[in-house]
C-alpha cells in the first residue's frame, strides 16, 4: 500500500508539472495565433494601425518568444524576426527598422530615417509571420509531445497501480486463506487436545486399576507360595507317617 501512495504522490507531482507546461504552451499558441492573424489582417495597414493592433498582444507574444528562446527554438533567422516583432509590439519603430538591418541608431542619427513605412510589408512582415508560424509549429509539436508523454505516464501509472492492487488483492486472498486454515487447525488442535485430556484421564484410571491388580496379584502370589509350601510340608509329613506305619506293620 505504501508503494501505491508513493506512486500517487509522484503522479500528482508529474501532473502538476504537465498542467503548468500545458497552460504555458496553450497560452503561447493562442498568443502566436492571434499575432499571426493580426499581421495577416494588417497586410496593407499603416504603421500606426499595425502598432495599434499589435499593442494588446505585446506582453503575451513577448512571453511566447521568451519561452521559445528558453526552449532553444530561436535560430538566427527566427531570433531576428523575434527582435522585429518585439520592436513593433512595443512601438519602437526605428528599433524595428534597425533590427531588420542588424544594427542600431548611431549617435546624432535622425530616428525618422528609420521610421516605420506605411506598408507593413516594407517591414518584411511576411518573414515576421513566417517566424511566428515557425514558432507556432514548434510549440504545437512540443505540446503534442507533452500530451503524448502525459498520456503515456498516465497509462503507466494506471497499469502500475492496477498491478500493485492486484498483487495486494492476491496477498489478501492468501492471508484470508491462511487465516481460515489456521482457524481450522486451531479448532482441530482444540479437539485433539480434548481427546488427549480424555485419553490421559482414562490412562490414569487404567494405570491405577493395573496398579491395584498388580498389587492383588502379588499378594495372592505370596499367599499361594505360602500355601504351596505348607501343603508340601504336610505331604512330606504324611509321607513320613505312612513310611513309619508301613515299617511297623512289616515288623509285626
Amino acid at each position: 500500500r505504501g508503494e501505491i501512495e508513493a506512486l500517487a504522490a509522484a503522479r500528482r507531482a508529474g501532473l502538476i508539472e504537465y498542467e503548468k507546461a500545458e497552460v504555458d504552451l496553450t497560452a503561447a499558441l493562442q498568443s502566436l495565433d492571434a499575432a499571426i492573424q493580426s499581421l495577416r489582417a494588417a497586410h496593407t495597414a499603416t504603421s500606426a494601425s499595425l502598432l495599434q493592433s499589435l499593442g494588446p498582444l505585446a506582453s503575451s507574444v513577448q512571453r511566447a518568444v521568451a519561452m521559445a528562446d528558453t526552449l532553444g527554438y530561436l535560430d538566427a533567422k527566427s531570433a531576428e524576426g523575434a527582435r522585429v516583432v518585439a520592436a513593433l509590439q512595443t512601438g519602437r519603430a526605428g528599433g524595428a527598422k534597425r533590427a531588420l538591418h542588424g544594427g542600431s541608431l548611431r549617435a546624432g542619427e535622425d530616428p525618422e530615417v528609420f521610421a516605420v513605412p506605411d506598408s507593413v510589408y516594407d517591414f518584411s512582415s511576411g518573414s515576421i509571420v513566417d517566424t511566428l508560424k515557425d514558432l507556432k509549429t514548434k510549440f504545437r509539436a512540443k505540446k503534442d509531445e507533452l500530451d503524448t508523454q502525459e498520456a503515456q505516464d498516465r497509462s503507466e501509472y494506471d497499469s502500475l497501480v492496477q498491478t500493485k492492487e492486484g498483487s495486494i488483492a492476491d496477498h489478501q486472498t492468501a492471508l484470508d486463506t491462511a487465516a481460515r486454515e489456521k482457524a481450522a487447525t486451531v479448532e482441530k488442535i482444540a479437539g485433539l487436545s480434548t481427546d488427549l485430556s480424555t485419553t490421559s484421564a482414562q490412562l490414569l484410571d487404567d494405570q491405577r486399576v493395573l496398579s491395584e491388580v498388580s498389587k492383588n496379584c502379588g499378594e495372592k502370589a505370596v499367599l499361594w507360595d505360602q500355601r504351596s509350601k505348607g501343603r508340601a510340608d504336610e505331604l512330606s509329613a504324611l509321607a513320613s507317617a505312612l513310611a513309619v506305619l508301613k515299617d511297623l506293620r512289616d515288623s509285626s
